[in-house]
C-alpha cells in the first residue's frame, strides 16, 4: 500500500493549479472543497505542497521569461524595420527612452575652449 503522506492529494494538486492562476486562498478553498485555513496550512506547513508549488512556480516563471524574450526579439525586429523604413521619430524616441550615457567628445569650438580656460584660471586656487 502506497504511503499517502508522501504524495499530494488531487485536491492539493488542483489547489496548486488554482494558486498558479492567481486565485486567492478563499477562492481555491471553495473550488476544492476545503476551508481557507486548510489551503493556508498547505501553503505554509505542508512541505510536499510547498515544494511542488515552488517547483511549478519556477517552471511557470521560466516559461513566461522565454515567451517575453521571444516577444522582445520580435519587438526589436519591428523597431529595426520601422527605422530602416525611415521612421526617424521612432528612432529618436527609442534613443531618448534608452537614456544612453552622454558621451564627452570635448570642445567643438575654439571659443568654447578659450572660455573654459579663462574660467579655469579664474577659479584656480593655489594650495
Amino acid at each position: 500500500m502506497p504511503d499517502k503522506s508522501r504524495h499530494l492529494s488531487e485536491q492539493q494538486l488542483k489547489a496548486i493549479d488554482l494558486l498558479l492562476l492567481g486565485k486567492t486562498d478563499a477562492e481555491v478553498a471553495k473550488e476544492v472543497g476545503v476551508t481557507r485555513q486548510t489551503v493556508n496550512e498547505w501553503k505554509n506547513k505542508n512541505d510536499l505542497f510547498i515544494v511542488e508549488l515552488n517547483r511549478r512556480r519556477e517552471a511557470l516563471r521560466d516559461a513566461v521569461r522565454e515567451r517575453l524574450l521571444n516577444i522582445a526579439y520580435k519587438a526589436v525586429d519591428t523597431v529595426e524595420k520601422e527605422i530602416e523604413n525611415g521612421n526617424w521619430k521612432l528612432a529618436m524616441d527609442l534613443l531618448k527612452a534608452l537614456d544612453l550615457p552622454k558621451i564627452e567628445i570635448g570642445y567643438t569650438s575654439i571659443k568654447a575652449m578659450e572660455e573654459d580656460r579663462k574660467w579655469q584660471e579664474l577659479v584656480k586656487i593655489d594650495v
